[in-house]
């Protein structure tokens, strides 16, 4: 096209090799000052944020009750219903989350025996024996709990 024209024909009617190229611009980048203010406030949010679950979690482990007694046993047989059902009512995972010093399961066709008694289940609460089922209730009463 003679330069005579390509003045008198709007821009956007030109063709593409008459017209400018297009200029694209680049996105800002991360250097130097501007990468280290950005880190600088990542850290801070993350030791912040690390500050604060910190402070929280102690607040949690509180509401757990200090139990009177601190020793229980779980004398039991895989093949007793009974046992089964202490077990499925989450009665030893109940007993586990109240934070007794020392809580043992003992499977008595496998497992030491330390103490006497004539059926499973069978619970003993800091050398006091107790069998037969007992529901969660009744034995965060006999923990002291």
């Amino acid at each position: 096209m003679p330069d005579g024209l390509s003045s008198q024909i709007p821009r956007w009617r030109l063709p593409p090799e008459v017209s400018e190229p297009v200029k694209t611009e680049k996105p800002p980048q991360l250097t130097g000052t501007r990468f280290l203010i950005v880190v600088l406030i990542v850290v801070i949010v993350g030791v912040s944020g690390w500050w604060i679950w910190d402070r929280i979690q102690p607040l949690e482990d509180e509401s757990k009750t200090e139990c009177q007694k601190s020793e229980a046993v779980f004398y039991y047989r895989e093949t007793c219903l009974v046992c089964q059902k202490v077990k499925n009512e989450g009665t030893i995972s109940k007993i586990e989350d109240l934070g007794i010093k020392k809580f043992d399961k003992i499977e008595v066709t496998t497992g030491p025996i330390e103490h006497e008694f004539d059926a499973v289940p069978t619970f003993v609460i800091n050398e006091e024996i107790y069998q037969g089922y007992r529901t969660f209730e009744e034995l965060k009463e006999l923990l002291g709990c």
